[in-house]
């Protein structure tokens, strides 16, 4: 049940890091968010081989979402 609902909160993630790329304003920040979504959606292909989220790569997608939603407040996209 909580493998369930973990892989609901990864992909509600995914889609709110692409909703926020379609919605940034400046080239900064669409090259950032798309930077960021780009290397989110590696690791979320990367639960057909393994488990990324029990090691660094899990680390780094929950770090960078967290990076990018901060930076999304603070440009008010």
């Amino acid at each position: 049940m909580l493998l369930l609902f973990y892989l609901l909160a990864v992909g509600a993630n995914t889609v709110s890091g692409i909703k926020m790329l379609r919605h940034a304003h400046s080239p900064a920040m669409r090259f950032s968010t798309s930077a960021i979504a780009a290397v989110n959606l590696i690791t979320v292909a990367l639960i057909l081989g393994y488990t990324p989220f029990t090691n660094q790569v899990g680390l780094q997608y929950w770090f960078l979402s967290g990076l990018l939603y901060n930076a999304a407040c603070s440009s008010e996209l």
